[in-house]
């Protein structure tokens, strides 16, 4: 992803999970990186570009099942982050450094295992993303993220989303998944 001084980045995702990685992309064994995580049910972003890392964290609740919008605007060493049209949360990276080297490739809803440690270290989220992402657009290119024949080299536990809240299963314990309306759904326990 180019973003060494500037990156735009704008994103429609699903969870039926309240933690879990959104994106990451990073340079190789050093300190620059930029993430976006669920944590318990809010969009974190984290982006270090040497010198320290930069934390912002979206006041709106993700809700289960339902579509939120994400868009993140970073120029240098400044941040914004707006969840679902909510007011901008600004924040910065520590001074020193305000370009970012990205040199990895960039990693939608989850990591390989191979990376999952250091990712954990930067992100402190060690599970991708149980729900869908229909939309991802960087720096106004707009990703397809159809793995075969768009823009996806390889996946790994990634299906179709569609508009099917039920899809995939967000019900525990071997509930049924019941579609009520439009993005919405109960489960029915078995018992």
């Amino acid at each position: 992803m180019k973003a060494y001084h500037t990156v735009r980045i704008a994103m429609e995702f699903r969870a039926s999970e309240m933690t879990g990685l959104l994106l990451f992309n990073g340079q190789s064994g050093k300190k620059d990186f930029l993430s976006l995580t669920l944590v318990s049910g809010q969009v974190q972003l984290r982006f270090n570009t040497g010198s320290g890392t930069g934390t912002l964290l979206s006041k709106v609740r993700v809700k289960p099942g339902r579509w939120h919008q994400l868009v993140v605007t970073r120029n240098r060493r400044n941040a914004m982050l707006s969840v679902d049209n909510e007011v901008h949360i600004e924040g910065e990276s520590p001074p020193g450094t305000d370009g970012l080297n990205l040199d990895t490739n960039l990693f939608i809803g989850g990591v390989p295992e191979e990376l999952l440690q250091d990712v954990r270290e930067r992100t402190s989220v060690s599970s991708g993303l149980v729900g869908c992402i229909r939309m991802l657009d960087v720096n106004n290119m707009v990703y397809n993220l159809q793995e075969k024949g768009g823009d996806v080299q390889y996946g790994t536990a990634v299906g179709e989303c569609g508009n099917n809240p039920c899809q995939p299963d967000p019900c525990k314990n071997g509930a049924i998944c019941q579609v009520r309306e439009a993005e919405m759904f109960h489960c029915k326990c078995v018992n």
